[in-house]
């Protein structure tokens, strides 16, 4: 069974929350792989650069992946999503 742990820790300044144990960074790692791939693999994959189609995929893929990462980045935060000034 899974231990129920935080995989991502409060941001000292700022909102939002940072990588705080080795899934958190795997989480953060994929999703940014994720998105060099679309930017700059695909069109070496499939010839689209530039075309509409490139613009398509690319926004069909980042905003479901992206809803994805705020979701379990929030689920698996400590604490709540909150503005912080440094001294909290």
């Amino acid at each position: 069974m899974m231990a129920n742990r935080y995989w991502f820790r409060q941001k000292q300044h700022g909102y939002g929350v940072v990588p705080a144990t080795w899934e958190g960074w795997a989480v953060s790692v994929a999703y940014s792989a994720l998105i060099l791939f679309l930017i700059w693999g695909l069109p070496f994959v499939a010839p689209v650069r530039g075309t509409l189609l490139h613009v398509g995929i690319v926004f069909a893929v980042v905003i479901p992946a992206m809803v994805l990462l705020l979701w379990i980045s929030w689920r698996r935060a400590e604490g709540e999503w909150r503005w912080r000034w440094g001294n909290d």
